[in-house]
């Protein structure tokens, strides 16, 4: 329906932004004041590990609840959020950076557990 270059009409804005959410692209602005589809520059690797460090802490954010001494949680379970939290405070150091971070579930389907 659109590409990179195509000039966009106020009536179908909703429906190129939609599709450039979809296929890694933006619509910019002209000088003249018209409306185009373009290519979203290629994020720098300090702005990828920027990303996945706020995707990480989150992540760490929404296990702390497990960690707590008095959460009713079997050890079994327990252990596995420990491990699953050791696995995302090393994430920033992976080679290559990593594109997505496991949750919790994907991360106990991976077999990476301890």
């Amino acid at each position: 329906m659109f590409k990179i270059g195509d000039a966009i009409k106020p009536q179908n804005y909703a429906a190129a932004a939609i599709w450039c959410n979809k296929n890694n692209a933006t619509i910019i602005q002209t000088k003249d004041g018209a409306y185009i589809i373009a290519e979203l520059p290629e994020l720098s690797e300090e702005a990828k590990l920027d990303i996945l460090r706020i995707q990480r802490n989150l992540l760490l954010d929404k296990t702390d609840k497990y960690m707590l001494s008095d959460f009713p949680i079997d050890t079994e379970t327990k252990n596995k959020y420990v491990a699953y939290r050791e696995y995302l405070r090393h994430v920033p150091q992976q080679i290559p950076i990593p594109t997505q971070i496991m949750t919790f579930e994907e991360y106990l389907l991976s077999g990476d557990e301890v």
